[in-house]
């Protein structure tokens, strides 16, 4: 079929696919796209080759700047399987592109055992001996002899290959390894120099492991290949093991006695020379004295093995001195070889490394790493100039040679092991030396680092997790694949017991055991009854089989088995087992059936399958651990553990499960194929051991299927046999296919969503960013809705029951509203021409507890400087001096004047107040009044002895006259200060002589309430010229706060983004630095203080010294000091240790600043959209204060009386004067009994006295009403903020899943975040929001509860100290909420999940990361208030520069500008810089938590390795991020999008 997946033109050879192998193409495509590299497991027997082949050959023609697709198999077999594929795709796809379809080159590239046609040496039985027999007709030396003397035999194909020249082509067309011998003896030409040549014009090359991975083989094959190449290693399992191999060496007795001849025979062919032809040796010299690179070229041409270690690691330099001469070198070899042969002859085990080693070597051959390096080299170049064509024959030394290059080259990586023995067969002495590889990754690093993506592969790859550690690579893709089948094909089971109940299993302790044995021995008879056809055994090691088999053999078990199947074992050697397979493929098909006895590691389990009949159940005999013993699996389980931080355990289960899952893989080889699989060990049943199992096996392992014993599993066995002999139902087959038109419409919807998603029509959505998303938490959004509806009611409540006129205007003391029509008792009271407020006693304002109590009515204007009478000029006659509670004399008409009072005369108002009014005449006030302050009575006519007279109207008047305008008692009160008009209230300002008029008046007196007389000045002198003063400075000023706070601010703002884009790292490591710094100096600064220093030393003392001096402390301050010191030194060493523990992780906290920097400045929209959010805020507190205070004047009117408690009584002159400071203060007015009182009654009541006011207070409902007003207000403003977090978040992540490419973003990033937001989310927002509105109004509660509780708090230090917890403890809990809150809508951002979903996974990946995120956030935070810092202070020195210019300055040239202070519009400037960068930072902030967020989620989801990381994230992983061919770093194409 040929379809569209993802915007790729697939060629697909058949009519159907599954469903597995379009995720699997998906998952490649992904990493193709992302030139990374990839590890994918798919399910064994679901066509993986071709899934590879189709999907790679169409990347190849769809973009022709990839290079050649390098598919590296295991075995020659495997090879030929995937050129038969890639010919049969090759043929269906040039059915559609043509008649003239693009050509393509395709061959299989093997050893020359496998391509050689030449008669003789083809017939030689060993790969090397066929290329010894290569060599000896195809040197060049040997050419050009046979040039002079044509007896001399050369290879007639490899004269007509090299004749031919660039003339040497293969014609377009894939060519397996019999094509090229078919072609080259039609030709006449050389297959094997054939392909190597065609190697450079070839699409697709398939070969071996090894021609990739081992050095010597690499170099010489694979040198030429182009870094746009795809490598390929498919059931690379066990890739790992491959690696070491390739560069571990092993030499043993036998091979150093070989070795010695060698030496003995090259020292023979050096004097044969020397003899001969001096001049070879010389020339030879002479170039070696040059250095290593003309040497290479001079054997360009020559097939040898390459130098055994890693490109990157051969050093360029000339050969040394003591090895350039044939003979030194062979003397070197010679003392070489001998102390290797001693070393061999140690009686115990020896384990070391390459360093200590190389430093026994040093002591007894007098030859350094140097030398040891130049081992191989030196050889190949000597046996050239010898021209020895028989290596086979040098096997020996060039092992001795390899062995002795590595051991120069690496110091770490690898082990030196010599073992006297093998331990398990102790008493046979077979010593061996190894230099054994342990870090798989050396030789996987040059393929990683050279070619841009390599696809790691297999069916058995799980566990996947710990693949990217060992071999040291950071993957872009990650997956382990489902098998969707449509029937239980598969059926994985788990026995743990045998018949007995006993539990079966090969650990050490187990493994011998008789019942053991028995219990395995009766498994496998069972199993043979009941399964027809082939059955698989395998065992965990040769020797355990060897012994289970032994053991089985004595107590009949075998005859038993026999009786129902043919028997044969698998053995170490290979023509054996190749003759067992056959015989056991024949019993098979013979219908008798047979059992074949394998080994995990070994080569049936690692290449031959047993599909069909061949293998209808296979049982795997214990889990395959290595040998635990192995000192060389010792030293690498050592090294992983230092170098890559991989537990031994977590190694051994992942290689032994592993191996395992391999085992039992080989039985299913396609959908249409079933078998069982037996994992017969109780281990099984661990989740360590079958979670780490491939996904397509535990997804078909039951629950019922597990922990059986073996009756029960014969069971499952027989029903699992009896259900799959049934016909298959084609239908149901036919669902588990994907046809043309069902995968073209699966890309035509995703291309629908991505269109709608606004990513435009050509593209899926990426990856991580879920864009078929749906409504969330609607049942909150609805119930958010429905309170919002209880609001506005809330709101018709409040301007139903309450009267804004009561927040314009006040009312007083009666109650009476000013400036508005009052009713009282049915009568008419008309105040709106008396709209101030005005507070008789203004020295009742200057205690606070008064200011409730304070006297208080309505006057048409506030009284000015005309209506003064200062204290300085008592006694006040002017009746316009006086203010009178107008409501304490008219009973009659309670807000109307005395018809006969003329409030303008002089005298009638105090004469005609009636002498009811005198309550009482005290003569010694008045005396006191008259000779203590030495007021003048006489200018009111009032003398001392007034009240000896009997009481007459003009008398009475005249007392009150006195009374009202000294002591301050009232009725009436002189006018002591002008008012100034502020919201309708007359508020006093008083003159600047006014405190010390009562200074001087306060001579004579106690001095009673001195501090609070002493602060009016302070307070009230001329505050109104000032603050108008400073109004008219901002109205002035606007320009500087419009440039040096706005505009300043946003510019200052991009420049610290832009700062810490580019030198975020350097200012991270300087706040670090400083701090430590600072702590430490800190710290020594109060050692010294505390006079420790000098004590602790020399040291301490020079320490001391370079300290300031300081003057010497007391005992009780030096102790004080000196606890001081240990807590910084507590607080010093813990920041210094967590600095220790985040240092690995500061690098991805710069990087997501970098990034986050990157993210903002592609979508310079994100920084107005804070002020949605804003106009939101504003509007809703405008909104809500609106409310509430309309809120706050319903309610009725009701009396207060001051506490009995209470000892303020108000402040008056009488107090100032007459009150001694030992003198207590009068006590409170007790509140009367009203109970019989009118309400008219209590109100006057409370009016006249002094200790009790009047307010609107609010009945039950009204109380409720505020507060589900103040709720929704909390709920309201977390909705705004959470919406915000989630449209940045959006956007935000859209650049991160887009790995850093904002053409890869949507057009409008914010609209569409928003877009989303709006749509899908708002219920989840409403949710957090819910959540942290109640914690935070369980906190006012708290607050609410705290004050009404003060006194009992006071009286009970254990409530006081539990209310204090809980309010700590509810502070931590809304931060923690918060924190929480935060990151959970940045998961609703990304996946579209619910608010508990998010939340859930938020906590899984901070608990997860914890570390990562404090280092990101401690630095982000510290960074941004830095920044805000920073930018506040620049915007006050460009208002300062602003303010000082002429324009300011010059008050006759610029009037209308002039300042008389710069001041507030500086400190305005500030505040407005301080803002503009909160808001710009706040995006910056949400952005930074969103790259960390984004970047933990992609590391959990994908093993630790994140694939979507933008560059500046992978190059703080050590990672660089992948570039498209021939494009800059900087300007990387745009990568196909995916979903």
């Amino acid at each position: 079929m040929k379809f569209i997946l993802d915007g790729l033109t697939v060629y697909f050879p058949y009519e159907f696919i599954y469903p597995e192998q379009y995720r699997y193409m998906l998952e490649l495509k992904r990493a193709l796209d992302a030139h990374g590299h990839c590890l994918l497991e798919m399910p064994t027997g679901t066509g993986k080759t071709i899934t590879l082949l189709s999907l790679i050959t169409s990347y190849q023609l769809a973009h022709p700047e990839v290079g050649k697709l390098v598919y590296c198999t295991r075995t020659v077999p495997e090879m030929e399987k995937v050129l038969a594929e890639l010919q049969e795709l090759m043929e269906y796809r040039n059915k559609y592109l043509g008649p003239n379809p693009p050509p393509i080159m395709a061959l299989g590239l093997s050893s020359r055992k496998n391509l050689c046609i030449h008669p003789q040496v083809a017939e030689e039985g060993s790969r090397e001996s066929v290329d010894a027999g290569c060599r000896r007709l195809t040197a060049s030396w040997v050419r050009e002899a046979a040039l002079k003397s044509p007896d001399i035999d050369t290879c007639s194909f490899f004269d007509a290959h090299e004749k031919a020249g660039q003339e040497a082509l293969l014609p377009p067309g894939v060519y397996t390894l019999h094509d090229l011998r078919v072609f080259g003896r039609k030709q006449g030409w050389c297959p094997y120099f054939l392909a190597r040549h065609m190697m450079s014009f070839a699409n697709v090359v398939v070969y071996n492991y090894q021609y990739m991975i081992d050095p010597k083989v690499s170099q010489m094959v694979s040198r030429e290949l182009e870094k746009e190449c795809v490598v390929v290693f498919d059931e690379a399992h066990n890739i790992d093991n491959v690696c070491i191999e390739a560069l571990s060496v092993s030499l043993r007795q036998q091979t150093l006695n070989a070795a010695r001849r060698n030496i003995t025979k090259l020292e023979g062919e050096v004097r044969k020379a020397q003899a001969a032809n001096r001049a070879r040796l010389d020339e030879e010299y002479r170039r070696l004295v040059g250095n290593l690179v003309e040497a290479q070229q001079l054997r360009g041409g020559e097939e040898w093995l390459a130098n055994p270690a890693l490109p990157e690691d051969i050093v360029r330099e000339s050969m040394p001195g003591n090895i350039r001469r044939a003979e030194h070198f062979i003397g070197f070899l010679r003392r070489f070889v001998a102390h290797l042969y001693e070393r061999m002859r140690t009686p115990a085990v020896v384990a070391e490394g390459p360093a200590s080693f190389l430093g026994g070597v040093q002591a007894a051959v007098a030859v350094d790493a140097k030398t040891l390096r130049f081992c191989y080299d030196r050889l190949s170049s000597l046996m050239k100039t010898l021209e020895i064509t028989n290596t086979d024959d040098f096997g020996a030394i060039q092992m001795v040679a390899d062995f002795g290059t590595l051991l120069g080259t690496y110091s770490r990586g690898f082990a030196v092991i010599i073992e006297p023995y093998d331990e398990r067969l102790p008493h046979i002495p077979d010593p061996v030396l190894q230099l054994s590889c342990l870090d798989a990754s050396l030789a996987m690093r040059p393929v990683f680092s050279r070619f841009q993506s390599v696809v790691i592969t297999s069916g058995t790859l799980s566990p996947l997790n710990l693949y990217p550690r060992i071999l040291d690579f950071h993957p872009v893709s990650i997956a382990s694949l489902n098998m969707t089948l449509t029937r239980d094909c598969l059926c994985p089971v788990v026995l743990t017991r045998g018949t007995d109940q006993v539990s079966v299993s090969t650990r050490y302790e187990q493994r011998l055991d008789e019942g053991n044995l028995r219990n395995y021995g009766r498994l496998v008879v069972e199993l043979a009854t009941a399964v027809p056809d082939g059955l698989v055994v395998f065992f965990v090691s040769y020797s355990y089989m060897d012994y289970v088999i032994a053991r089985w053999h004595e107590d009949g078990i075998l005859a038993d088995l026999m009786e129902h199947k043919l028997i044969f074992i698998e053995t170490q050697d290979v023509m054996e087992t190749t003759l067992a397979l056959d015989n056991f493929r024949r019993a098979c098909d013979a219908g008798r059936g047979a059992v074949f006895f394998s080994v995990a590691r070994g080569k049936v389990a690692e290449g031959i399958d047993f599909d069909r009949h061949y293998g209808r159940a296979v049982v795997m005999i214990g889990v395959p651990y290595q040998y635990t013993l192995s000192r060389v699996l010792r030293a690498r389980l050592d090294y992983l553990r230092e170098t890559f931080q991989i537990k031994e355990s977590d190694y051994l289960a992942f290689d032994a499960i592993r191996q395992a899952a391999q085992c039992v893989g080989r039985v299913i080889r396609s959908k249409a194929d079933y078998g069982l699989m037996v994992f017969a060990d109780r281990r099984y049943q661990r989740h360590d051991k079958r979670d780490k199992l491939p996904k397509w096996i535990t997804s078909n392992l039951k629950e019922a299927h597990m922990n059986l014993s073996t009756d029960m599993l014969m069971v499952v066995t027989r029903e699992f046999m009896r259900s799959m002999a049934q016909p298959v139902d084609r239908a149901a087959a036919g669902k588990g296919l994907l046809s043309q038109e069902a995968v073209n419409a699966i890309w035509e919807q995703q291309r629908q969503q991505a269109k709608q998603a606004g990513l435009g029509g050509g593209s899926v959505a990426m990856e991580g960013m879920v864009e078929n998303r749906r409504c969330r938490d609607v049942l909150f959004l609805l119930l958010f809705v429905a309170y919002w509806v209880g609001m506005f009611i809330v709101c018709g409540i409040a301007f139903q029951s309450g009267d804004p006129n009561r927040l314009i205007y006040a009312i007083d003391s009666r109650g009476m509203l000013c400036g508005s029509v009052n009713t009282y008792e049915n009568t008419t009271i008309d105040l709106t021409d008396k709209p101030n407020l005005y507070y008789l006693n203004a020295l009742d304002l200057l205690k606070v507890s008064n200011l409730m109590y304070a006297k208080t009515i309505c006057v048409s204007s506030c009284p000015t400087v005309q209506e003064l009478c200062s204290i300085g000029q008592l006694p006040c006659t002017s009746n316009d001096q006086y203010m009178c509670p107008y409501y304490r004399f008219a009973e009659d008409n309670l807000y109307g004047k005395l018809s006969s009072v003329n409030s303008t005369a002089a005298v009638n108002y105090w004469d005609q107040l009636p002498t009811a009014q005198l309550d009482s005449c005290d003569g010694s006030f008045l005396q006191a009044a008259q000779s203590t302050a030495g007021l003048d009575l006489s200018a009111l006519g009032v003398n001392v002895s007034m009240c000896d007279v009997a009481a007459g109207s003009s008398i009475g008047g005249k007392y009150l006259q006195a009374q009202s305008q000294f002591p301050g008692k009232g009725p009436c009160y002189p006018v002591w200060a002008s008012t100034v008009p502020y919201f309708n209230r007359c508020f006093p300002k008083f003159p600047e002589n006014f405190t010390s008029s009562v200074y001087s008046m306060m001579d004579t007196t106690s001095g009673v309430l001195q501090s609070a007389t002493g602060t009016l000045k302070n307070a009230f002198s001329a505050t109104g010229p000032q603050f108008s003063q400073h109004v008219a400075d901002i109205s002035k000023g606007v320009l500087i706060i419009v440039i040096g706070g706005l505009a300043c601010g946003v510019l200052l703002s991009l420049f610290w983004m832009l700062v810490l884009r580019y030198f975020a790292g350097f200012m991270v490591w300087a706040t670090i630095a400083v701090v430590n710094a600072g702590l430490v100096g800190c710290t020594l600064f109060a050692y010294n203080t505390a006079g420790m220093l000098t004590q602790a030393g020399q040291w301490g003392a020079a320490i001391s010294a370079q300290l300031p001096p300081m003057s010497d402390p007391t005992g009780m301050t030096r102790e004080n000091w000196s606890y001081i010191a240990y807590a910084l030194t507590a607080v010093a060493a813990l920041v210094f240790l967590l600095t220790l523990v985040m240092l690995s992780r500061v690098k991805v906290a710069i990087a997501c600043i970098k990034v986050a920097s990157q993210a903002v400045s592609t979508m310079p929209s994100i920084m107005l959209f804070p002020l949605l959010p804003f106009i939101l805020e504003v509007g809703l507190i405008i909104y809500w204060v609106a409310v509430t205070a309309v809120l706050y004047s319903a309610g009725t009117p009701t009396d207060h009386w001051r506490p009995a408690t209470q000892d303020l009584q108000p402040l008056s002159l009488k107090e100032l004067m007459l009150t001694n400071s030992s003198q207590p203060a009068p006590p409170a007015t007790l509140k009367p009994d009203t109970t019989n009182m009118t309400r008219t009654e209590v109100m006057d009541l409370c009016a006249n006295s002094p200790d009790c006011y009047i307010s609107y207070d609010w009945d039950n409902r009204l109380m409720y009403a505020f507060i589900y007003h103040l709720f929704g207000l909390l709920w309201t403003n977390q909705f705004i903020v959470g919406f915000c977090s989630v449209v940045v978040a959006g956007a935000v992540a859209n650049y991160y899943w887009a790995r850093g490419d904002s053409r890869n973003q949507p057009t409008f990033p914010v609209l569409k975040a928003m877009r989303n937001t709006v749509i899908f989310h708002l219920g989840s927002i409403a949710l957090g929001a819910f959540i942290i509105a109640v914690i935070q109004f369980i906190r006012l509660v708290l607050e609410y509860v705290d004050k009404k509780t003060c006194n009992l708090q006071q009286q009970n230090k254990i409530a006081q100290w539990l209310m204090c917890i809980v309010k700590c403890l509810m502070w931590c809990l809304e931060k923690i909420v918060a924190f929480i809150n935060r990151n959970a809508f940045i998961l609703v951002a990304v996946k579209g999940g619910n608010y508990c979903s998010s939340a859930a996974r938020a906590v899984q990946l901070i608990v997860a990361n914890a570390l990562r995120l404090a280092a990101v956030n401690v630095v982000g935070d510290a960074l941004l208030f830095l920044g805000k810092l920073g930018v506040a202070a620049c915007c006050g020195v460009v208002a300062f520069a602003i303010s000082n210019l002429e324009y300011y300055n010059n008050q006759d040239k610029y009037p209308a500008t002039y300042l008389s202070s710069g001041i507030m519009p500086i400190a305005v400037a500030v505040l407005a810089g301080y803002i503009v960068a909160q808001i710009f930072f706040s995006v910056y902030e949400m952005a930074i938590d969103t790259v960390l967020l984004s970047f933990c989620e992609d590391c959990e989801s994908n093993n630790g390795h994140p694939k979507c990381a933008p560059p500046l994230l992978l190059e703080a992983l050590g990672e660089k991020a992948p570039v498209e061919a021939g494009q800059d770093a900087h300007h990387p194409q745009k990568p196909q999008r995916h979903r």
